[in-house]
């Protein structure tokens, strides 16, 4: 569409992260949190977040995303939209439901993937911190702009998210500062920066942000020791050497697929889990193209307790992807972008941009890792011997879940370790 001098603009920003800071905004979300709705919209957010990595993910780098971060952006966007661009979200997403029930499933998922250590006994000595998940969301208003009260009510109630008014059509520099500041202070410095001065301009109204934080031990940690130089062989032929953790012998469940194995490796106490998938040589874009909700179903079901020992690299992988570009270019959802459609919000707005970017850090303790998403808009026991050994010495795909809703907080793939 042509944008005109009365167009306004919103932006909208979504920040997860497996290491973050304290939840945000003055009202945490409220409303029950016994939806029956919650694992279904966990699957519909699974399903749409591992379509926009498979999407996203690149031959030549390593690549993640998360698909919570991004649909707890894209659900608030969507409790403004209207045709056509409430359609195009619900193409995108595939929402389970609509209207109230979608609002209270998005809350449920919120609290019940929410884990803080205060909730739960003191860890003995020696014992692991139980697994932190904060979620916090945050709206950020233009100086002057006020958008529907009935939006600005559900955010508050649903999601939990406060407002601030930050001068983004007037000063650009500033509004960016302030969200990249909440942004970094909730990731635990991990995303320093998400938005640039030059996602404002004199359209832009409005800035919705979520941050997802994680913090998680393995419930069986690497000992350090293990740990050593080994090579890794990379896409082109080649190979690094890179610090390769060992597990030793253990005992867990192993899924062997026709061209991958899977390992299910849990965190401290079983509240979530990391699901490492290691297609054979030469197998790995193909594994990496079936990387959906079902073949995930066929893991669960399909593993077996089995005898294992497992090697796989320490890695530190950050990535940035263009959402539009993916979202409208490479999956055809059309009629998100640059089409009005947000009169919950306000009149003429339309979405213009989004971009998301991840840190992801894995080490012999656990696993550390932020992400962050920007929409912009405008207007108009003993263990058994090993059956096999895993090694995780060539390309790789991982999936972190947690363990109550399913809900994929992270997915990614490890090129190069280095």
């Amino acid at each position: 569409m042509t944008r005109t001098s009365h167009h306004m603009a919103v932006a909208i920003t979504a920040a997860a992260a497996l290491a973050l800071a304290a939840c945000a905004s003055p009202g945490s979300p409220a409303a029950d949190p016994d939806s029956p709705h919650t694992e279904d919209l966990a699957r519909s957010l699974n399903d749409a977040g591992l379509a926009i990595f498979r999407a996203a993910a690149k031959d030549d780098e390593n690549t993640a995303v998360s698909p919570l971060s991004i649909g707890t952006a894209f659900g608030m966007l969507n409790e403004g939209a209207t045709a056509p661009v409430a359609g195009a979200l619900d193409e995108a997403f595939g929402w389970p439901v609509d209207g109230e029930p979608l609002l209270g499933a998005f809350n449920s998922l919120t609290q019940r993937a929410s884990s803080e250590p205060g909730n739960f006994p003191a860890p003995g000595e020696d014992e692991p911190d139980h697994a932190i998940v904060r979620i916090a969301n945050r709206m950020y208003l233009d100086d002057g702009f006020a958008p529907e009260q009935a939006y600005r009510e559900a955010l508050a109630t649903y999601f939990g998210a406060g407002a601030e008014e930050t001068p983004m059509s007037t000063d650009p520099e500033t509004a960016a500062d302030a969200i990249n500041g909440w942004v970094k202070d909730r990731t635990e410095g991990l995303i320093p920066k998400l938005v640039e001065p030059d996602a404002f301009d004199a359209d832009s109204r409005l800035a919705l942000v979520n941050a997802l934080y994680m913090k998680a031990a393995w419930q069986q940690p690497f000992e350090e020791f293990a740990t050593s130089d080994e090579p890794f062989a990379l896409t082109g032929g080649d190979s690094a050497v890179v610090p390769m953790m060992h597990s030793g012998t253990r005992d867990g469940m192993v899924y062997q697929g026709d061209d991958f194995v899977a390992v299910g490796l849990p965190y401290a106490y079983g509240e979530l889990e990391m699901t490492l998938i290691v297609p054979t040589p030469g197998g790995f874009e193909a594994v990496r193209s079936g990387l959906d909700q079902d073949l995930l179903d066929a893991i669960d079901a399909g593993a077996a307790s089995t005898g294992y020992t497992l090697a796989m690299p320490r890695f530190t992988a950050e990535s940035t992807t263009n959402l539009r570009s993916v979202i409208e270019g490479e999956l055809g959802i059309d009629n998100l972008f640059g089409v009005v459609g947000l009169d919950g919000i306000a009149p003429d707005l339309y979405v213009s941009a989004a971009v998301h970017a991840t840190k992801v850090i894995v080490d012999e303790a656990g696993t550390e890792a932020a992400a962050a998403t920007a929409i912009i808009a405008g207007t108009t026991s003993a263990p058994l011997p090993p059956d096999f050994e895993i090694r995780a010495d060539h390309p790789f795909l991982y999936v972190i879940r947690d363990a109550d809703t399913g809900a994929v907080l992270f997915v990614g793939q490890v090129l190069d370790p280095r």
